[in-house]
């Protein structure tokens, strides 16, 4: 508000830059001020992005909504998290290591595991990815936010030179650099998390103690657990689960394929990865026929899909 004026009939009038809002009587003066004032606050708030909720909060308030409020994704420091073993000591195309990053064809030294939150209710889960970077910066931390209950199922994502201290997203993309929503769609995460939130191979199977992957000593994990994305912008996304009669190995692994494109993976057929196109295909093929095979991280061992 520019200015409270009086006239010369002595009627305040309110100016609003050059244009004439209200003219008034004294006596109602006081009760069209405080509207003014309070307009004048709304309007501040819609026109300053600093005020507004982004839409990595509005987001996490979907997530929240879906999972519950007690397994939202708060702030937490991948160094806390559990160093994944069997890395090596280098980070390089050519580096060789016991258990490689499956997804990444990787050995990825320094690379950190953890679990947020675990409940009967949903887990949490924070993986970050060192990828030759040092003491306290990481190029990948990806979060995935999962309700035990009807399956509904977050993906967070951040990449680049990142903190090792996360802001939680209820606290935008202000606080932290937190990947937009088109840019986690186009990653295409459920492309190959296709028979449930979390896939369990050697490489994070691995991991013990407070951080031990969930469903690591559960033979039934992803047998038939819900499983659903939430927000508009995976609203296309959808996952099936493979179902062949008589085929036993279905009894322990769930395997799945859907519609979702990898675009930043390599995979076929049609940039289409999953556990059942991709993942099953590499486990079983010649490449990975023994042990010795497996230490080149460009045949990283055998998947476990379930």
């Amino acid at each position: 508000m520019k200015s409270l004026q009086m006239n010369d009939r002595q009627k305040p009038t309110i100016i609003w830059g050059h244009y004439l809002v209200f003219r008034l009587k004294v006596k109602h003066v006081r009760g069209w001020l405080a509207i003014a004032i309070a307009f004048s606050i709304i309007l501040a708030l819609i026109t300053n992005p600093a005020a507004r909720a982004d839409e990595i909060q509005d987001y996490a308030q979907q997530c929240d909504a879906a999972i519950g409020a007690s397994a939202t994704v708060r702030d937490f420091n991948c160094d806390d998290g559990t160093e994944v073993p069997g890395q090596g000591s280098v980070f390089a195309n050519d580096a060789r290591c016991d258990e490689p990053n499956r997804l990444n064809k990787e050995c990825d030294p320094g690379s950190r595991f953890q679990v947020l939150t675990r409940t009967e209710d949903a887990y949490v889960v924070a993986h970050c990815r060192k990828q030759g970077h040092r003491e306290g910066e990481y190029q990948d931390i990806a979060v995935i936010q999962y309700s035990r209950k009807n399956g509904a199922t977050c993906f967070y994502q951040g990449f680049g030179k990142l903190p090792a201290r996360v802001k939680a997203p209820s606290k935008g993309q202000s606080a932290w650099p937190w990947m937009s929503l088109s840019g986690v769609a186009n990653i295409g995460c459920g492309g190959c998390h296709d028979n449930g939130p979390l896939i369990r191979s050697p490489y994070l199977n691995q991991v013990k103690g407070q951080n031990a992957l969930p469903g690591s000593d559960d033979p039934s994990f992803n047998s038939n657990q819900p499983y659903a994305f939430v927000g508009r912008n995976f609203a296309s996304w959808k996952a099936f689960k493979v179902e062949i009669a008589g085929n036993e190995c279905n009894n322990c692994h769930r395997l799945g394929v859907n519609n979702i494109p990898v675009h930043t993976f390599p995979c076929s057929p049609n940039n289409h990865c999953g556990t059942a196109l991709d993942f099953a295909e590499r486990a079983t093929s010649a490449d990975e026929r023994s042990e010795e095979d497996q230490r080149d991280a460009h045949n990283s061992p055998l998947i476990y899909p379930s």
